[in-house]
This record gives structure tokens, sequence and C-alpha cells, in this order.
């Protein structure tokens, strides 16, 4: 099924995953404000994939390092509104899940030019 997903004046259009899957109707965003310096935009980006048709799961950075979380079979499209800074930690799990056929939409690639390390409980 093809989506099209408008952010501003740029239009993305994508095949969605296999119809009839309930995973492919939902779409995991990775939101931190940590991390997110323009909350707004990912504010427009999440009310976009609504749009669009997708459920819309939010992923803090812990759950983004976290292999059982990053799985397929509970959404079919990661969207990373800033790619470029990512927990180092994380490339583990988000390769599992793309090596599962999972679908990336990463804004401001390429992903970890700034990987973050978790110190205690800070970032």
């Amino acid at each position: 099924m093809k989506k099209m997903l408008q952010i501003g004046g740029l239009t993305l259009g994508f095949v969605a995953g296999t119809i009839g899957q309930s995973f492919a109707q939902k779409a995991a965003l990775f939101r931190s404000d940590i991390f997110d310096r323009d909350t707004g935009f990912v504010d427009v980006l999440e009310q976009e994939l609504k749009q669009a048709g997708y459920e819309v799961i939010k992923l803090d950075a812990d759950e983004l390092c976290n292999p059982d979380k990053m799985q397929v079979k509970n959404f079919g499209l990661l969207v990373l509104p800033n790619s470029a800074e990512l927990p180092i930690k994380s490339t583990t799990s988000i390769e599992q899940y793309l090596r599962q056929g999972g679908n990336i939409l990463a804004l401001n690639a390429p992903l970890w030019q700034r990987a973050l390390v978790k110190l205690g409980t800070r970032w």
C-alpha cells in the first residue's frame, strides 16, 4: 500500500508493509526531549504520521536500545527525526530491526554522527 507523508513543503512517498498485518500500520517515533531541540517539528511529524493512517508508538532512548522492543512484530516503520544524534547502544537494536525487514525513515542522516552514551541516568 503506497503512503504519502507530507511534512511542511516536503512530500515523502513510500510503500507501507504488508496489508493485513497490524504491525504495518504502526510507526514507532523516537521522541526524546533530551535530544530533540525542535519539539515542534517532532509534533508535526507525529500528526502527519497519524493523518497517513499510522498508529504512533513513542519510543524513548532506552526503548530504542532495547532489542525486545525493537521488533518488526511491534511496528512496521521506525521514524528517527534526528538520526544524527542517537544512543550508541541503539546500533545493535536498529540493525536487528532492519534485518527483520523493518522500514526506517531517518531524517538528518547519516545516523550516529553524534553517538551518545548513557552515564547513570544522564545521556
